[in-house]
């Protein structure tokens, strides 16, 4: 026993977990139930550089943590403490040195406290065998540098003692009960506010009075964002954020495209892809509609009304809902002279059909005469969209992705895990060569629905009508959605109540992002703005970018992450040799310097450095290029 351990002042009672192997999102350990959150004012203990705060637990089987946190309360402006997890040979031991830094520590996460008082977390993926450890909170160490308040109103397990380790002397004190410590088997979501109704406008000096709906890929969002009255033309415009700076693309000051004028308006949902951005936007002097693409290499038109119909007679008239891209690719709906009505594609440079009227019904009967007022999600040149026959009462997804356009699903498919057919389908989101969907038996008051996925033809639910709401009340009533990333999904999710969520199985299990009541950014999430989330382009890889309104009447775009799978290092979605080769890079050794920002996603186990312990995850997770990982992040 260490000279450190001698010190302890009173034997310590602990709490032993009876099955650690719980599912996704749970608690493994936690020194006490929450209290009512949103404390300002009451007991606390102080966690600082001067004074950490621990609490030993026992595993009895192997589990695999996510993150580890508390009951917290910022005292320093957003500055983060962090949560560490230490090797201990029994329920009365204590770490072997009282600043972390022997061989006993395994790994430690940063946690940002908020104010008032909330349950908080930060990320820690560590393999715990049987036996016992300890968490604790501190600060001075592993890059945090605040302090906080461990809240005492909550409600104690009557086992685990809380202990306070004072880093002048080593001195171990025993502490009243009421400290919440925790430890769970999920990673949680970080929150990166873009832009919201506090922000001033890029290129002005007014802040937005509102945004519209973000989408999000290869590491930019991009979104519509309102002025106030009277500020010219930025009362409109097309936003960008990459790698946390603000960009206008375009506002109505801007000349429209292969036209004379400035846009007049812009549709509320443009797209991204490699750094440009596709849009439908109307204006110039005679105020045309057209689909526009805004890159590096200056804007130029996809379509507009001087483009002729390909396969039909005259030029487009008019262009539908929101548009897509991929590299370069752009697929649209639009339509001519009637009845020319249908889903094209900007593919090397020229406009094509992918369907039409007289396009025949793959495995149907007639052409199609419905093609919805959709986009159609574009992927390494290959397109899905809505369409059917209202004649013959035939709607479904199709796809040109094996070369002639066939069915992903329709009104004759059976629905996965039902009794019944699919009566009503969403937007296909199309990634990586598979499809995920919302669907149903019916339009209207459904009995079968839900949110599904196909891979190489096979169909799967991911949530239904039966599934429970996670950290909620009952079943899920209703979906929107998804976004798609290929692997994953995000959906929002209504339950019973009203309440309205962000929903992901990006973790394993469905994880609640972000739902109705919570706080986020200071403010708490209202029930009639909510949270909207990008169908298909609202997930990009580990991250999500959503929409928000909250009871003081702003609204913001955000951006919530979760830490990719371990061994991904270069965050791309999947574990293959590249990521081998940048921790071959990046290696430093036990004690080493400091990971460099490059390097952070090669730290495993938080603990600062990149040694033999982060290759461990690779076996266990190596996947193949375009394969998501095997383990869960």
């Amino acid at each position: 026993m260490g000279a450190d351990k001698l010190r302890l002042l009173a034997a310590l009672f602990v709490v032993a977990i009876g099955s650690a192997s719980r599912a996704g999102g749970e608690i493994i350990f936690e020194s006490a139930a929450s209290g009512p959150t949103g404390q300002v004012s009451g007991a606390y203990n102080v966690v600082d550089s001067a004074s950490f705060l621990g609490v030993n637990f026992q595993i009895t089987s192997t589990v695999t943590t996510g993150s580890v946190g508390g009951h917290l309360n910022d005292f320093d402006e957003g500055a983060p403490i962090f949560g560490a997890i230490v090797a201990l040979d029994g329920p009365s031991d204590v770490p072997n040195s009282s600043d972390l830094s022997s061989g006993d520590l395994l790994g430690a996460a940063l946690i940002a406290p908020l104010d008032p008082s909330e349950n908080v977390a930060g990320n820690l993926r560590l393999r715990l065998t049987p036996g016992w450890y300890a968490l604790v909170l501190g600060s001075g160490r592993f890059g945090a540098s605040g302090e906080a308040g461990a809240w005492s109103n909550n409600i104690p397990d009557g086992r685990s003692q809380i202990y306070a380790i004072r880093q002048s002397d080593g001195l171990v004190i025993p502490q009243s009960a009421g400290a919440r410590l925790f430890v769970a088997s999920s990673p949680v979501p970080s929150f990166t506010r873009i832009a919201d109704t506090n922000t001033i406008i890029p290129g002005g000096d007014v802040a937005f009075t509102g945004t519209a709906f973000p989408s999000m890929r290869d590491g930019s969002v991009v979104f519509v964002g309102f002025g106030p009255a009277g500020s010219g033309p930025l009362r409109s415009g097309i936003y960008t954020s990459a790698g946390g700076i603000l960009e206008s693309i375009a506002n109505l000051g801007t000349p429209v495209p292969g036209g004379s004028g400035m846009f007049v308006q812009f549709s509320p949902a443009p797209k991204t892809s490699g750094g440009a951005v596709v849009f439908r936007g109307s204006g110039g002097m005679n105020q045309r509609q057209g689909i526009y693409i805004f890159s590096d290499d200056g804007p130029s038109v996809v379509a507009d009304s001087n483009t002729p119909i390909p396969g039909g007679a005259g030029n487009f008239e008019m262009f539908f809902a929101e548009v897509s891209i991929h590299d370069g690719d752009v697929a649209f709906a639009g339509r001519g002279g009637n009845p020319q009505v249908g889903v094209y594609a900007l593919i090397d440079g020229a406009v094509s059909v992918v369907a039409d009227v007289n396009t025949p019904i793959p495995g149907g009967i007639g052409n199609f005469d419905f093609l919805p007022l959709q986009y159609p999600p574009i992927d390494d040149g290959k397109v899905s969209f809505v369409g059917g026959s209202v004649a013959e009462n035939v709607a479904g997804i199709y796809t040109n992705l094996h070369g002639p356009l066939s069915v992903v699903v329709d009104f004759m498919t059976p629905i996965p895990g039902g009794t019944l057919n699919f009566g009503n389908v969403g937007i296909g989101a199309l990634r990586n060569g598979r499809f995920a969907f919302y669907g149903a038996d019916a339009p209207t008051n459904p009995t079968e629905a839900g949110i599904f996925t196909d891979v190489s033809g096979m169909l799967s639910p991911v949530v239904t009508l039966a599934t429970p709401v996670p950290e909620g009340t009952g079943p899920f009533t209703a979906f929107i959605g998804p976004a798609f990333d290929g692997a994953h999904v995000a959906f929002i999710g209504l339950e019973s109540s009203g309440r309205r969520g962000i929903y992901t199985n990006l973790t394993g299990p469905l994880t609640k992002i972000i739902a109705t009541g919570d706080r986020l950014d200071g403010r708490t999430v209202n029930a009639s703005q909510g949270v909207t989330l990008s169908i298909n382009d609202g997930l990009d890889g580990y991250r999500m970018a959503f929409l928000a309104g909250f009871t003081d009447g702003s609204r913001g775009v955000y951006v919530a992450e979760y830490p990719p799978a371990p061994g991904d290092i270069d965050a791309d979605g999947d574990v293959d040799l590249a990521d081998v080769a940048l921790y071959m890079v990046c290696f430093g050794g036990p004690d080493g310097s400091p990971a460099p920002a490059e390097c952070r996603h090669a730290d495993a186990n938080g603990d600062t450095d990149v040694d033999s312990l982060d290759f461990r995850v690779f076996p266990e997770c190596l996947s193949g290029p375009d394969f998501a990982p095997v383990c869960v992040p």
